[in-house]
C-alpha cells in the first residue's frame, strides 16, 4: 500500500526486495527495485539524498545501523519504522544523526475504529 500511495502522490519510489518481489514492486508503481540479497542497499543508495525511508521490516535495529541508514538520507530526512521500537529506547520514539531523524510509529487500533 505505501509503494502505491507514494507512486501515485508522484515520489519516486526505490524498495529492496528479495528476488520473488522484484516484478510485484514494479506493478505497484516502484521506479527503481533493489534485490537485498544481491546488494547491500545502504551501499549502493549512499549519498543520494532521500526524504524518506519507510521501513516495514526493522532493519535499523541499532545505533551503528542507523549511522549507515543516516547516509542515505538528506539533511532533514527521515527514517520511518512500523516495526521496530528497540533501537529506539528510552529516548523515545524519535531519535537524531547528523540531522537526519529516525522516528517511530505506533499504530494504535480499537473496536470502533474497525467499524
Amino acid at each position: 500500500l505505501a509503494v502505491q500511495m507514494a507512486h501515485r502522490k508522484g515520489a519516486t519510489v526505490t524498495v529492496t526486495v528479495p528476488p520473488s518481489c522484484i516484478h510485484w514492486m514494479v506493478y505497484l508503481g516502484a521506479s527503481r527495485v533493489i534485490n537485498f540479497r544481491e546488494k547491500d542497499w545502504v551501499d549502493h543508495l549512499r549519498g543520494e539524498g532521500f526524504d524518506l525511508i519507510f521501513d516495514c521490516v526493522g532493519w535499523a535495529s541499532t545505533s551503528e545501523e542507523m549511522d549507515r541508514a543516516a547516509e542515505v538520507l538528506k539533511p532533514g530526512g527521515q527514517y520511518i519504522s512500523n516495526s521496530n521500537f528497540k533501537a529506539f529506547g528510552e529516548l523515545g520514539v524519535c531519535r537524531e544523526r547528523g540531522g537526519r531523524f529516525f522516528k517511530a510509529v505506533v499504530p494504535k487500533a480499537n473496536a470502533e475504529d474497525l467499524d
